[in-house]
């Protein structure tokens, strides 16, 4: 072979330039053109959330996990409805269940659930104290074998439609990504109105092993309505809203707070004995407050002498008002409430 064959004049390296070029603006044209490229837009959030200033908005609406909110099941066919909400509404057929689930960027839920939990007047940073509990309560409920995530109910969070309170935005944007954990894991931070004086733990109250905290004292609730309260009702009133006719009734077990562990029931069918917070749901929650309480049966009248509003479990929401109203910080009602819980950003 001539060696004047291999050697390169300047007209031969300009071609082999152009033909380079060629070649990348092709792949990039392929690049382009690919299926995955010519994939639709993720859905995406409305402009509009709640009544706040645009900017605050961009901030929750940054790149941050999605909640799927049930908000109805029905065993009939539903339409989306989606008015209102600030997400994409669908519906989902689940053998013979029709549900409608809304899914919704995660600081947006939170700021809905402090709407719906906290009046509007209360402080901001109480307000931010709730936020970080809700975004933890509803991250640790997801489940990738779900449809959904938490359902729109007071019995798991008080989701509202719109944020009728802009300082529920404010609380959201200002503890975004913050949440409680413990032993690496984003814990269920259980919260209840008025705890009455005394928390109760998770352990003692329901028999969880996970989260873990203890108990804690609580005196700056007693501005709540609930803190202290009572209930009568005669022995066929009761009756009629348990569905049982009821004879007799008693406490048979009381934690160290006074909380009911277990009641027992008579009726002409028998004795039946529930824990406190079924005792509760029968009765009805807005009757018995919570299973704070002592009773006392004569001439067939039940009397209810009771203490706090809900559960018991984790942050006192009238306490964390009170403490809030004293100057104390966000990060300080959470670790009151939560003992030995991490409070960490994970996004």
């Amino acid at each position: 072979m001539r060696s004047d064959l291999l050697r390169l004049t300047p007209t031969g390296i300009l071609l082999i330039v152009l033909l380079v070029a060629c070649a990348l603006w092709l792949v990039k044209v392929q690049r382009w053109q690919s299926p995955r490229a010519q994939l639709p837009p993720a859905d995406s959030l409305p402009e509009e959330v709640g009544p706040a200033d645009r900017g605050l908005q961009t901030d929750l609406h940054r790149l941050a996990p999605t909640v799927r909110v049930l908000l109805r099941a029905s065993n009939h066919p539903l339409e989306p409805d989606s008015e209102g909400y600030p997400g994409t509404v669908r519906v989902v057929q689940q053998g013979e269940r029709w549900l409608r689930i809304c899914a919704l960027d995660l600081d947006a839920y939170v700021a809905q659930v402090v709407t719906g939990e906290l009046p509007e007047s209360w402080d901001l940073e109480v307000k931010r104290a709730q936020a970080v509990a809700a975004r933890s309560y509803v991250l640790s409920e997801r489940h990738p074998d779900r449809v959904y995530d938490i359902r729109a109910s007071a019995l798991a969070q008080n989701f509202r439609r719109e944020v009728t309170d802009p300082e529920a935005l404010q609380a959201a944007a200002d503890t975004r990504g913050v949440v409680l954990r413990q032993d690496g894991e984003v814990i269920k931070a259980f919260y209840h109105a008025t705890c009455g004086g005394s928390t109760v733990s998770p352990r003692e109250f329901w028999g969880m092993v996970r989260p873990r905290w203890s108990a804690v004292s609580c005196d700056h609730c007693a501005g709540s309505p609930l803190y202290r309260w009572s209930y009568e009702a005669d022995l066929a009133e009761l009756g009629g809203h348990m569905g049982r006719d009821v004879t007799d009734l008693w406490v048979e077990t009381a934690d160290a707070t006074g909380r009911a562990g277990r009641v027992a029931v008579e009726t002409v069918d028998g004795l039946e004995v529930m824990t406190g917070e079924e005792f509760r749901a029968a009765v009805g929650f807005t009757r018995i407050r919570s299973t704070g309480f002592q009773l006392t049966l004569a001439d067939g009248v039940a009397r209810f002498d009771g203490f706090g509003s809900g559960h018991g479990v984790g942050m006192c929401q009238w306490g964390a008002r009170g403490m809030t109203q004293e100057g104390i910080d966000w990060k300080t009602i959470l670790r009151h409430y939560y003992p030995r819980i991490a409070i960490e950003t994970i996004y």
